[in-house]
């Protein structure tokens, strides 16, 4: 199946408002089973069914109560003896991830669609065993009998230095326990280490964080973290390293000199805001503000620090199930999230008063349903800027 644009009316010189909702076609025999009809479901953050795109109300239909018959379905993909991916987010798995997925099977789609799972039954144990002990060959190597022996050089002594300076920085409680700190020391060195182009860089320990809280599946206090066998968190550190450092490498240039993948995502936020809201554009830009102050760490560390965590991960699901979703659609949903914010924004008279405001937004009682709203905006705002750029 592939996407279709939808029905969006000539657009005159200036304009660049919606006619119409845009909505992805799904097959028949699979409409009732993800819970469509027509389009996305896209709950608003009101609770209604009625999303504002760049300052007009667009139609998206309700979901359907059929949460469940989804949740099966998906389980019923993943046990397959070959897992359809599919080559777009219209087919297979990353179609149902697409949508979100529930905890419990979000271990295994994380992982089959970082690349890291075989597709087929029949080699996936033997793959996994193979690369968890490639990983714990490398700690031994570099880590265990490197830079702990004394055996590091004086750059590889430096980079493991600014691991160790950041990571007690974080003030999520995971973090205070002396263990989790070490996994998540030696996924980020041996990862730098072998990736010399960008080596370590502050950031990266919150890119590679959700994948432990993934993969942890909820035990996220000390407590709970601390009643985890051994060989159950050594096979989770190693599927970090491997799954995290996937997406590391997706976007490498966000951390090789002058960070080029950052500044392209800015200047393409920037642009994007300034096609589909210009009201909103021009009130930012007359207070003096450039979206560098702060869309660099929106675009940085891909809105970890901003977004509650369970959040988070629904918002990646979506990423994982897009052909480039942490660099080009994670653009629109941060375009998004500037228009939920847009009529406060245009209040907003002082400079250090926005500043403030975007650095630190108010996203505490967000919720999976308005994250679900976020996407299908962004997917909307995506489809309408490719259409008139």
């Amino acid at each position: 199946m592939r996407a279709t644009p939808g029905t969006i009316n000539a657009v005159r010189k200036g304009e660049t408002q919606f006619s119409r909702p845009v909505t992805r076609q799904v097959p028949a025999m699979d409409a009732a089973v993800l819970g469509l009809s027509v389009g996305y479901p896209s709950p608003s953050l009101n609770g209604s069914s009625r999303v504002d795109v760049a300052g007009e109300t667009t139609s998206l239909q309700p979901p359907t109560p059929t949460r469940t018959a989804r949740e099966e379905r998906l389980l019923e993909l993943i046990s397959l003896p070959a897992v359809p991916l599919g080559a777009t987010r219209d087919e297979g798995l990353r179609c149902m991830a697409w949508l979100g997925v529930a905890e419990p099977p979000r271990p295994t789609v994380w992982r089959l669609l970082t690349g890291y799972m075989s597709v087929s039954a029949d080699r996936r144990q033997r793959d996994l065993q193979r690369k968890r002990r490639e990983y714990f060959e490398y700690v031994a190597k570099y880590y265990t009998h490197g830079v702990l022996a004394g055996r590091a050089t004086e750059e590889e002594r430096k980079l493991h230095d600014q691991i160790l300076l950041d990571l007690p920085r974080h003030s999520m409680s995971l973090y205070r326990c002396p263990d989790f700190r070490t996994r998540l020391e030696r996924v980020l060195y041996i990862w730098s280490l072998r990736h010399p182009a960008s080596g370590y860089v502050q950031g990266m320990d919150d890119i590679v964080f959700p994948f432990f809280v993934v993969f942890l599946e909820g035990r996220l206090s000390e407590v709970q973290y601390n009643a985890i066998d051994g060989e159950s968190l050594n096979t989770i550190e190693a599927d970090v390293y491997w799954c995290g450092g996937t997406l590391l490498g997706w976007i490498q240039d966000h951390y090789t000199f002058a960070q080029p993948g950052v500044q392209l995502m800015v200047h393409r936020f920037q642009h994007v805001m300034q096609t589909v809201d210009a009201d909103l554009y021009v009130h930012l830009s007359n207070l003096g503000l450039t979206f560098m102050l702060f869309g660099y760490q929106w675009m940085h560390c891909l809105l970890v620090r901003e977004l509650p965590m369970n959040v988070l991960c629904r918002l990646w699901d979506t990423y994982l199930a897009e052909a480039h979703g942490f660099s080009e659609f994670h653009v629109f949903v941060c375009a998004s999230l500037l228009l939920l914010w847009r009529d406060r924004l245009m209040n907003m008279k002082e400079f250090d008063t926005v500043l403030k405001f975007l650095q630190v937004p108010p996203t505490e009682s967000m919720t999976i349903k308005d994250v679900d709203c976020l996407v299908s905006k962004a997917y909307l705002l995506q489809t309408q800027y490719q259409s008139i750029k």
